[in-house]
């Protein structure tokens, strides 16, 4: 099955986390994740640990951010 979404892992060099801080005004836009699942999906994920237990993501790019954005 095709979704045409996007696939994102976590940057690693050697193993380890591959990461730096940022400014706050360098972020453009949010990011919908959606961990990729396989076959079965792991009793262990939840809503808090998904980002640490999944290796891999999907981008949501058809999500629009700004609709849910108050002016």
């Amino acid at each position: 099955m095709s979704t045409n979404l996007y696939l994102v892992s976590r940057s690693t060099r050697a193993g380890r986390p591959n990461a730096s801080v940022i400014s706050i005004d360098s972020i453009h836009r949010a990011a919908h994740l959606i961990p990729k699942y396989g076959r079965e999906i792991s009793k262990q994920l939840t809503k808090d640990n998904a980002l640490d237990i999944a290796a891999e993501f999907r981008v949501n790019s058809y999500i629009s951010i700004d609709l849910w954005t108050v002016s």
